[in-house]
C-alpha cells in the first residue's frame, strides 16, 4: 500500500438477486494495526478476472475503507470490526494532527 502496509481480499459470498459479490480485506498497516472490513463489487464479463478484482478493490483497500454496509457474519467478524473502528479514528486524528501542524 501507499503507507508501507499490506492488504488481501477473500470471498465472502454472492448474492445472485443483485449480482452483487462481498469480498473481506485484511489490512495491516505499517505500524502493525490489522483491520478488516468488506468491500462489494458486481458480477464482471469476460477477461483477466484477477485484474478487474483488483482495480475494484485497491482503491478502498488503500484507504482502508469499505463502500458497503453487508457485515458478513457479524458473530465472526465483530473483533475485525471493532479493530476497523479503532484504527479509523487513529487514522483521522493523525491526519488532523498533521494538517493542524501537529505532526
Amino acid at each position: 500500500t501507499v503507507d508501507g502496509g499490506s492488504w488481501t481480499a477473500e470471498f465472502d459470498s454472492f448474492n445472485a438477486r443483485l449480482d452483487d459479490i462481498y469480498y473481506l480485506v485484511t489490512r495491516n498497516d505499517a505500524e502493525g494495526t490489522r483491520w478488516c472490513f468488506f468491500v462489494k463489487t458486481s458480477v464482471m464479463g469476460p477477461g483477466d478476472l484477477e485484474e478487474k478484482l483488483r482495480a475494484r478493490i485497491t482503491p478502498h483497500a488503500e484507504e482502508g475503507g469499505r463502500n458497503t454496509d453487508y457485515t458478513g457474519n457479524m458473530v465472526k467478524w465483530l473483533p475485525a470490526r471493532k479493530a476497523e473502528a479503532r484504527a479509523r479514528a487513529e487514522r483521522e486524528a493523525a491526519r488532523a494532527a498533521k494538517a493542524a501542524g501537529e505532526g
